[in-house]
């Protein structure tokens, strides 16, 4: 192949990280130049709308109607997606011809192509080319905490008994500036020192349509145990009717000093503040903050609620959790509920409180707010698909 060079995906923009050409070759792309990641290949490979081998661009119906097939005279390309254990795509590593390729899809190894790109990914992964991107990255956080460019979107919490909506859990989302997803946005916002930072922003701006809810509905807010030892996070929930505020705990990995996080807590539960553990069932962490945290809310976590009705297993953790629950004082709000089965294996177990997109996606703030004047939701009862 005669040029070859390696995309990395920012927001909706594809860089050229790097790039080499046959020594007989030019290419009029070069290494830093951007493109509108819609009108590259690499968008369209790594959304499987074109194969990795094209033997012959204009015979191809995608690639023959993109523009940079004529700008950059693509005739034959080869490419494979940079994808993260987690599955996200970091981008391509890429090549192409001015001709097409006289061998056919024989002629390119692509199994090789692809293990190249397993390994980018992998060391993407392990922070081996942070370097290359910790920078743009970094001012890329560091923009939306000073500007206050966060989206926070409602998702709606429901008594099931009396189908009256109690409240709405805060959620954030970047997609307006980036097709990262949220959670690498915190982690790479902790990598870079400015994890609270993020949080802090985020918190502040769902906490400002508190007083715009129904004075009986309540805000779930997620903060991390990491957070909640920073006093500015504190000051900020002490400035707000606590006793219309859900904490919820989050976090997967284990708390060194419980019991100065509970003596943080102490006077904020006294002014009326709740919390809640996130993810009960998906981990240790999870676990441990329900032994060493004296929580008003357990929340069954989504990957126990997935096929709860269909297994046994599943259902007798949830079950255990419940029973658990109902021992200290607490109760169980189950997230990530999308058909009535589940729906109905929850209600079994005595599980009153849900939420998930079988009442309602997060939705944004003038939405929710106009939801939450109607209280009730109409749930979707439509003929159950097959599991």
């Amino acid at each position: 192949m005669e040029v070859g060079f390696v995309g990395l995906f920012e927001g909706h923009s594809r860089k050229i990280l790097s790039l080499s050409t046959h020594h007989t070759s030019t290419s009029p792309i070069c290494e830093g130049d951007t493109h509108d990641l819609d009108a590259t290949y690499c968008a369209h490979i790594s959304n499987n709308q074109i194969p990795g081998i094209i033997v012959d661009t204009h015979k191809n119906k995608v690639t023959n109607a993109l523009a940079i097939t004529r700008k950059l005279d693509i005739r034959s390309y080869v490419g494979a997606t940079i994808t993260s254990a987690s599955g996200h795509h970091h981008g391509t590593i890429c090549c192409y011809n001015n001709s097409p390729l006289s061998g056919g899809k024989n002629s390119v190894n692509a199994e090789v192509l692809q293990a190249l790109a397993d390994a980018a990914g992998a060391i993407l992964d392990s922070g081996g080319m942070h370097d290359n991107i910790h920078k743009d990255v970094f001012e890329k956080i560091k923009t939306t905490i000073i500007n206050n460019n966060v989206e926070i979107l409602f998702q709606p919490i429901l008594l099931v008994p009396e189908n009256r909506v109690i409240g709405f859990e805060a959620l954030t989302g970047f997609a307006h500036i980036d097709t990262i997803p949220t959670s690498d946005w915190f982690e790479t916002a902790a990598e870079c020192g400015l994890g609270v930072e993020l949080e802090l922003a985020c918190l502040k701006q769902a906490l400002a349509y508190l007083q715009r809810f129904p004075a009986d509905q309540y805000l779930s807010v997620n903060v991390s145990p990491e957070a909640i030892f920073d006093p500015r996070i504190t000051e900020l929930l002490a400035r707000h009717d606590l006793e219309r505020v859900m904490l919820e705990i989050t976090e997967h990995e284990k708390v060194e000093d419980y019991a100065t996080l509970k003596a943080i807590l102490a006077p904020l539960k006294h002014q009326g503040l709740r919390v809640a553990i996130d993810d009960a069932g998906a981990g240790y962490a999870s676990l441990k903050h329900i032994l060493e945290i004296d929580a008003d809310k357990i929340k069954l976590d989504i990957s126990l609620i997935q096929d709860i009705h269909l297994d046994q297993r599943r259902y007798a953790l949830a079950s255990a959790l419940v029973t658990f629950a109902n021992a200290i004082g607490s109760t169980v709000l189950a997230e990530g509920v999308e058909n009535t089965r589940q729906l109905q294996a929850l209600t079994g177990l005595g599980v009153e409180k849900i939420q998930g997109y079988y009442i309602s996606p997060p939705v944004a703030a003038e939405a929710a707010i106009r939801a939450a004047s109607r209280a009730t939701i109409r749930l979707r009862h439509e003929t159950p698909q097959p599991d």
